[in-house]
This record gives structure tokens, C-alpha cells and sequence, in this order.
């Protein structure tokens, strides 16, 4: 017994000083993190740091031959509408950057409908004291991971406010996230956790040429260079299956990314203002919905058949529909649609809290989410409330003014996009909060002059102007059936784990 209490004193003494040299080494690392928190260190906004996952990233704006004016690469224009401003910002100048979507960008029409438009010409007649600048930067399809770069790169052009509307398009692209999708759910948290380390930031930056020469971010998420969303291709909806994890996943990211504009703009001491976009939910259906997991073919077999029978009595006994298809819901409480069809039932019925409920429930369970979640509309309230940041609820401005509160066709021409009606109202709940918080001032009779100023514009557009609008509304509906003109899905996803057809 002597003999092994040696031995056992060695085995203490070496766990114990394995042991002390991890507590050494983690020491040091948070004493390293401690110093770039105390002294606010970050990668400079107007570094050649390229953010994880887009290799190679090129600025979205570039100084003329002249050097007086910036522009948008015309390679980008694929994605953006032309804008530009001057070099140097003139006296008196307010310069507004509106970054997001499609939806700031307008569509199905274009910038001069869309609400950074109506913006300035309500500013200008509010104010014509200044000099208003109101840049729009929506990119189709441009998620927030997207629209993080740019925000920084804005720091180069002397911006004086920027307005923020994001929250449609998080789920449109192939994002690499199988190191989260495979690892257990506490060590998907722990890395996002440490993703958001400043000595991590400082590992990137340190190594971001070496990354950008490799041509890859190896172990962290990857995006390609320009947004190539799924629903580009012809079946793109094919690819959208549910997957709570990489739901979860991108709702966090979501979180970081507009959590990090908010404190970027805060360290530039650059005013910004959050919008939360709108959504459809009265008439525009689940784009995709897909039965709960283990839904044998017994129990599919009755749920059809509730379905059929719901079906024949929808024109007769409403009632007894929504019997019906509450039966259904209990039986599958997954699929999108059958919520959807409740809640027109709902409407008929004039039970409007009911229908609003299972609409929301709709959206919230749609696998192909184009509208954003209503955790994320969470997301950006809590931003909101946590940093003091203001923000506009643009599907409230437009829901007040909808029958029984539901916002649907009457102000969104489709599932997101606001009608042109819909961007002048946006437009003014931006006037009236940025003359509340003293960003502007709004001089005697200058409704009057905004008024005559929006009649000028929109006959100044042109009758063909409509005409494209129509058109890509056209187009834009065939790419939410997963219609669009490209290659085949099974060639963009060939490969992909994530993707592999069910047999």
C-alpha cells in the first residue's frame, strides 16, 4: 500500500500541473480579450478586412476618373439600382445611407417609389434649410450578413444617418454552416459564443490576407461573393426542407449581424434607425409547407382525407370547416398551410384575432421563409429596447390601416413588397420619428409642398416606368414557385449534404 502511494502522488502532481497550465493559458487569453475590450479595439471599419465568408469582397461605390463622384460598380448592378453622390459632401448637406433589400430598393418597381425617395422629397419640403441626401442601397435579395460590410464601408463617406431595413431575405442563400449543422446543440451555442470574442476578431483580422490569398475561410461561415439565392434556380424550393437547427442558427446570426451595425455606427457616432418590414399574412399562402417528422402513411391517409372533407364544406357550413381543420392541426401542427387555410376561414367568419393568429402561424411555419419570422421581428424590438437604437415597425404603419388590423394585399403588392402608397406611408413615420428625435425640422405648410412635390415626381415617371414594374412583378412571382429561368437546383446544390433527395 506504501509502494502505490508514490504513484499516486504522481498522478496528482501531473493532473495538477496540466491543470495549472490550463488555467494559465486560459488566463492569458482573457486577459488578452479584457485588453481589447478595455481599450475598444475592433478591426478598423475602413480596413481591407474582409468579414467571414466573402472572399474577395469588392466596395459597393468607386470614385470617378475625376475623383468628384462615387457610384456603384457597375458589376453590382445585378443586385442594386445607379446611385451616386459627391466625392466631397457640400455645406448644409444631410447625407442618409438606407441600406436592405429589395423591399428599400422598391421593387417590383424601382428607387423612384420606393420610400428612400419619398424620404427626400418630404425632407426637402420639411426642411429646405438643408440639403437632403438619401442614398438607396437596397440589394435584391441582400441578407444582413450582406449589408455588415457595407454599413462599414458607408464610415469612408461621411454619413450622417443610417436607416436600416433588413430581415426578408436571411434565408435565401446556401450558407455553409456544417461544422453547426453536425455539432450538438450546446457546442453550435459555445461557437457562436466565441465567434463574437474581440481576440477572435483580431485572430481574423491578423489573418484575413492569408485567408483572401487561400481563396477560402476554412472553419468559418462561407457566402459567395455576390447573393445567389436558391429560388435563382428553376425547383429552388426544392432545396428547402425544414431544419430547426440551421433555423436557429441563422435567427443568431441575424441577431449578431444587426447587434454589430448598431454598435458600429454607435463607435462612428453615426446616428441609425432600424425599420422591421412588413409582411403579407392575409393573402399571400405558405410558400412551402412539409408534414411533421414520423407522419406515417396511416395517419397522412385521414389528414388527406379532413382535408377533402373540409374542402366540400368550405362553401356550405363554415363552422364545421374549421372543425375540420382544427382536427387536422391537431394531428399536424407542422404543416404551414393548413394554418393558412384556417385563418381565411377565420376571416370569413369575421373572427379576426383567430385568423390573425393562424396567420402569423403560417408565416412562422413556412420552410421556404421569405417573409421575415416573428423571432426575428423579436430580435429587432430587443435591439431596439437593449442599445436605445430607434426603429420603425413598418408592418404596424401598414397593418393600422388594413382591415381588422391584418395587413395583406391592400398595401403589399405581393408577399413583402410594399405598394407605392405603402412606401409614402413608410416614408412619413420616418419624417415624423427623425423630427422627433431633432434630426430634422419641419417648417409651416410643408405637407402642402410635399404633396405637390409627390404629384411632380410620379408624372415625371412615365407610363413605361408601371409597365416594367408590372413585368417584374410577374417575374417575381414565378420566382417564389421556384420558376425562375436558371439551371436546375440539382446542379447549384450537386454535393451538398444538406440537400441530398429523400428516397
Amino acid at each position: 500500500m506504501n509502494e502505490n502511494k508514490p504513484k499516486t502522488e504522481s498522478i496528482w502532481r501531473r493532473a495538477l500541473l496540466r491543470l495549472s497550465a490550463i488555467v494559465f493559458g486560459l488566463s492569458l487569453l482573457f486577459l488578452i480579450e479584457g485588453v481589447c475590450r478595455v481599450f475598444r479595439w475592433e478591426p478598423p471599419a475602413d480596413s481591407s478586412f474582409v468579414d467571414p465568408g466573402f472572399n474577395g469582397s469588392n466596395p459597393l461605390f468607386v470614385l470617378d476618373a475625376a475623383g468628384d463622384r462615387y457610384s456603384i460598380q457597375k458589376s453590382r448592378l445585378k443586385f442594386f439600382v445607379p446611385e451616386s453622390f459627391p466625392a466631397r459632401k457640400p455645406e448644409r448637406t444631410v447625407r442618409v445611407f438606407c441600406l436592405g433589400g429589395s423591399t428599400v430598393q422598391g421593387r417590383p418597381y424601382s428607387k423612384e417609389t420606393s420610400f428612400t425617395t419619398w424620404l427626400e422629397l418630404s425632407l426637402e419640403a420639411a426642411d429646405p434649410s438643408r440639403k437632403w441626401e438619401v442614398i438607396n442601397c437596397g440589394g435584391v435579395s441582400y441578407a444582413s450578413y450582406r449589408l455588415l460590410p457595407i454599413l462599414k464601408e458607408f464610415l469612408r463617406y461621411e454619413p450622417d444617418l443610417f436607416i436600416v431595413c433588413t430581415g426578408q431575405n436571411e434565408f435565401l442563400e446556401e450558407r455553409s454552416y456544417r461544422y453547426v449543422r453536425r455539432a450538438p446543440g450546446w457546442l453550435g451555442s459555445l461557437t457562436r459564443s466565441v465567434m463574437k470574442l474581440r481576440l477572435v476578431s483580431a485572430l481574423q483580422y491578423g489573418l484575413s490576407p492569408i485567408v483572401e490569398r487561400g481563396g477560402h475561410t476554412a472553419g468559418f461561415p462561407s457566402h459567395s461573393p455576390e447573393a445567389d439565392a436558391l429560388l435563382d434556380y428553376r425547383d429552388g424550393l426544392k432545396a428547402y426542407r425544414r431544419d430547426a437547427s440551421l433555423r436557429r442558427v441563422v435567427i443568431d446570426e441575424f441577431a449578431a449581424n444587426v447587434n454589430e451595425m448598431v454598435a458600429v455606427s454607435k463607435s462612428a457616432g453615426v446616428p441609425l434607425l432600424l425599420v422591421s418590414p412588413p409582411s403579407n399574412l392575409r393573402d399571400s399562402p405558405p410558400f412551402k409547407s412539409q408534414h411533421r417528422d414520423g407522419f406515417k402513411d396511416e395517419e397522412l391517409a385521414r389528414w388527406v382525407g379532413l382535408l377533402e372533407e373540409a374542402s366540400k364544406q368550405v362553401r356550405g357550413d363554415l363552422q364545421t370547416t374549421v372543425s375540420l381543420l382544427k382536427q387536422a392541426v391537431a394531428m399536424d401542427d407542422q404543416y404551414a398551410r393548413t394554418f393558412y387555410d384556417l385563418g381565411k376561414c377565420y376571416e370569413a367568419l369575421a373572427m379576426p384575432a383567430f385568423a390573425k393568429v393562424a396567420f402569423n402561424r403560417a408565416r412562422d411555419l413556412d420552410v421556404c421563409p421569405l417573409r421575415i419570422l416573428e423571432p426575428m421581428e423579436g430580435v429587432l424590438r430587443a435591439i431596439s429596447e437593449e442599445t436605445a437604437t430607434p426603429i420603425i415597425d413598418a408592418h404596424r404603419v401598414l397593418e393600422s390601416r388594413s382591415e381588422w388590423r391584418i395587413l395583406g394585399g391592400d398595401w403589399l403588392v405581393d408577399h413583402v413588397h410594399p405598394s407605392i402608397r405603402g412606401h409614402q406611408l413608410i416614408a412619413a413615420e420616418l419624417v415624423e420619428l427623425m423630427a422627433r428625435l431633432g434630426w430634422s425640422n419641419r417648417s409651416v405648410g410643408w405637407e402642402i409642398r410635399r404633396d405637390a412635390m409627390f404629384q411632380k415626381h410620379l408624372s415625371s415617371l412615365g407610363e413605361l416606368y408601371f409597365l416594367h414594374g408590372q413585368q417584374r412583378l410577374e417575374n417575381l412571382r414565378a420566382w417564389t414557385e421556384g420558376r425562375a429561368d436558371g439551371p436546375l437546383i440539382q446542379d447549384r446544390l450537386k454535393g451538398s449534404p444538406r440537400h441530398h433527395e429523400r428516397p
